[in-house]
């Protein structure tokens, strides 16, 4: 019969509006952002879709951001507001392995839930003008080079002094 609705039907219903309410990751921006915590507060950028209704996400707030580190070393670099960053959301609940890193159950009975993302930064939805090179490369208005131990700079023209010219690398020395 036309119009009558199968239990095949529901299933899919059922199914449709737990995956509109899963999140996995989104493209976001940078709201605030807080150094000495490295977390931030992060606006998702595309809105969610309702049978007639456009609706902006909810800001989140003290989201962990991703640089890459570890125990004995990492890259860090400073967030702006509106930068372009990568929104993933975990898979269970956070709020205990947040509290005491390392193996731990997760806290609620959650599944890729708004609060429990993480921040991604570097995501460039539009083009920059960037120069491929070859090699590694750290470039920033300011940066900062730290070793406990040692630590060798090589770059083909440096500058130490007070009037560099065009193409000079200032370097200072502390120790």
């Amino acid at each position: 019969m036309e119009g009558e609705v199968t239990l095949s039907d529901v299933v899919q219903l059922a199914i449709d509006q737990k995956l509109a309410d899963m999140y996995v990751c989104f493209p976001g921006y940078i709201i605030s952002y807080n150094k000495e915590t490295q977390t931030a507060s992060v606006q998702i950028a595309i809105d969610k879709i309702f049978t007639d209704l456009i609706v902006a996400h909810p800001v989140l707030d003290n989201v962990p951001v991703q640089m890459p580190r570890n125990s004995k070393g990492g890259v860090s670099f400073p967030l702006q507001e509106n930068d372009d960053v990568l929104i993933q959301f975990i898979q269970r609940g956070t709020g205990n392995w947040r509290q005491n890193p390392g193996h731990d159950a997760p806290d609620l009975d959650t599944s890729f839930d708004l609060n429990d993302a993480i921040i991604i930064p570097c995501l460039h939805p539009r083009e920059l003008p960037y120069e491929l090179r070859e090699g590694t490369e750290v470039m920033g208005d300011k940066v900062l080079v730290d070793a406990v131990e040692s630590a060798q700079l090589t770059a083909t023209k440096l500058f130490i002094g007070t009037k560099p010219a065009e193409g000079d690398i200032p370097v200072t020395m502390k120790g």
